[in-house]
């Protein structure tokens, strides 16, 4: 086990009030703090497919040449 000294713990523990506090910020602002959620591989999937659906739906070929089409396969590509 380590040892420190009172100082460093004085410092670890003020980090972690000032963590916690900007978690209770969000929370009071309405924003919930995801990094606490865990997320499905299946419903990450599922927001994916969404995703590319929607490239579909709006599909055209921009100034650069790049077909919608083509970026939903890309999305559809980061499915685990």
């Amino acid at each position: 086990m380590t040892d420190w000294t009172k100082e460093e713990d004085e410092a670890f523990n003020e980090v972690e009030r000032n963590s916690n506090l900007g978690k209770q910020i969000l929370r009071d602002l309405g924003q919930p703090y995801h990094f606490d959620v865990y997320v499905s591989p299946s419903q990450r999937n599922q927001v994916i497919e969404e995703c590319a659906q929607m490239c579909e739906k709006f599909g055209y070929e921009n100034h650069h040449g790049i077909i919608t089409d083509h970026i939903a396969k890309a999305i559809r590509g980061m499915k685990t």
